[in-house]
C-alpha cells in the first residue's frame, strides 16, 4: 500500500495508531537498535506493508506517534501468519536487532491485545522497499532472526545473534 503517511517520535521510536469498527483504537511503537544503542528515527526512511485496513496505513509504523497504529484489512485474504511490514533506513547500517513496543490502548479498562505480534521471523535487506517483495523466499532477503514474544503490552526485543548491514 502506498497511501500513508509516518512521523518520527523524539525518542526514536515509530509509532502506529489505529481505531476499528468499534472505536476501539490501537497503538504499536517500533525501535531499532544497534550494538546495544537505539538508533534516532532519523535513519529511517519509509514503510511498507502488505496490506492496510482504511486510516491506518503502514506509515504509522514509523510516525513515532504511540496513538498511531499500522493496522491489517482485517477483510482481506491474506492469513495472520502470512502478513508482513518492512521499514527502509535511509542508508545501509549496522544492526544487531530490533525493539517492538504493542498497542497501548485499553477496551475496557484492560489491555488490548488485538494485533500483538507473537510468533516471528525478521529478515532484512540492502536493497530499498521499492526493491522487495513481501517474500522471503525472494531473492536478497537474509533471515536473522525467529522468535515469539509474550501477550502483553510491555517492549519486546529480538537480537539477531550479529549485526546485519540493512537497508
Amino acid at each position: 500500500t502506498e497511501n500513508y503517511t509516518y512521523t518520527f517520535n523524539e525518542d526514536g521510536t515509530l509509532t502506529v495508531t489505529a481505531a476499528n469498527n468499534y472505536g476501539q483504537e490501537f497503538n504499536y511503537v517500533v525501535k531499532l537498535v544497534r550494538e546495544g544503542t537505539e538508533l534516532g528515527r532519523d535513519v529511517l526512511s519509509k514503510a511498507k506493508v502488505d496490506n492496510n485496513y482504511n486510516g491506518q496505513p503502514g506509515s504509522n509504523l514509523i510516525d513515532g506517534d504511540e496513538s498511531s497504529i499500522w493496522h491489517s484489512n482485517w477483510n482481506a485474504t491474506t492469513p495472520l501468519n502470512k502478513l508482513w511490514f518492512m521499514v527502509e533506513l535511509r542508508n545501509p547500517t549496522d544492526i544487531n536487532g530490533i525493539r517492538y513496543l504493542p498497542r497501548q490502548d485499553t477496551n475496557g479498562g484492560k489491555p488490548s491485545y488485538n494485533g500483538t505480534f507473537g510468533d516471528h521471523d525478521i529478515y532484512v535487506s540492502s536493497k530499498t522497499v521499492d526493491q522487495r517483495s513481501g517474500d522471503p523466499s525472494s531473492d536478497g532477503w537474509t533471515k536473522v532472526a525467529t522468535g515469539s514474544w509474550a501477550k502483553n503490552t510491555n517492549w519486546k526485543t529480538t537480537s539477531f545473534g550479529s549485526v546485519a548491514t540493512v537497508r
